[in-house]
């Protein structure tokens, strides 16, 4: 039935930034290969067995300009939890090379030809809606991805659920309660600042690409005060 686990990744502000500083921009596409380079080598580790998986052998990455589609060569245990550290570590390297991303990840029929280079599935397209439809920069799931982690028992290092539910900012102004990757527990050990953030500390790896914060047009300005949101309500929740 060619089923898997489909991620779609896409920068915020790409094509702005092409049409104003086009070697910036390039500059970041870069940045978005040496992250795809640098996850694709890394193996996990699934405990308490201590059974070690290398990540590559379960999941495969497309990259189209400052797009990145991942899918899983099957939907087993190991090629969900392949995703789910692939799709985190994607977007904590792309956050650490100061280029803003969001994302969506889908369960269901994907079907591809890598030599041809051509792609297509609900899976896809229900990825592609929920990354596009969230107005910060998070990482949203499907149903079918939140109960399988449930059930497989996923956990972030320091015990906290890997998917949670939050009330993400929707486009037209309304929230949607979704599922979603709870990245800034997954990556607590990581942070070199307390909670709470602010959001113009969190803006200033971005503000070489676009400019002050002050100057963003209000619905941008929105998509980092939502993401400033969700990081200090998950890292309140596991101090």
């Amino acid at each position: 039935m060619d089923l898997r686990y489909v991620a779609h990744l896409d920068m915020l502000g790409m094509s702005d930034l092409v049409m104003r500083e086009p070697d910036l921009a390039w500059a970041c596409l870069s940045r978005l290969v040496e992250a795809r380079n640098y996850i694709m080598s890394l193996v996990m580790e699934i405990l308490p067995e201590g059974r070690r998986v290398l990540l590559r052998d379960h999941v495969y990455t497309v990259t189209f300009s400052d797009t990145m589609v991942l899918f899983s060569k099957s939907d087993e245990e190991d090629d969900l939890r392949s995703m789910l550290v692939l799709f985190s570590e994607m977007y904590s390297q792309l956050l650490h090379l100061s280029v803003p991303f969001r994302g969506g990840l889908a369960h269901g029929r994907f079907l591809f030809n890598l030599e041809h280079e051509v792609f297509a599935g609900p899976a896809l397209v229900e990825a592609y809606r929920l990354g596009e439809g969230a107005q910060w920069m998070g990482l949203v799931v499907d149903g079918v991805v939140a109960q399988r982690s449930r059930d497989y028992d996923l956990k972030a290092g320091i015990g906290a659920p890997v998917i949670v539910d939050w009330d993400v900012p929707w486009k037209g102004g309304a929230t949607r309660r979704q599922p979603v990757i709870n990245w800034p527990a997954v990556f607590r050990a990581n942070l070199t600042v307390e909670p709470p953030i602010t959001v113009e500390l969190f803006y200033q790896a971005f503000e070489q690409l676009f400019g002050p914060f002050s100057a963003l047009p209000e619905s941008i300005r929105a998509k980092y005060d939502n993401t400033v949101g969700f990081i200090n309500s998950m890292l309140v929740e596991v101090r």
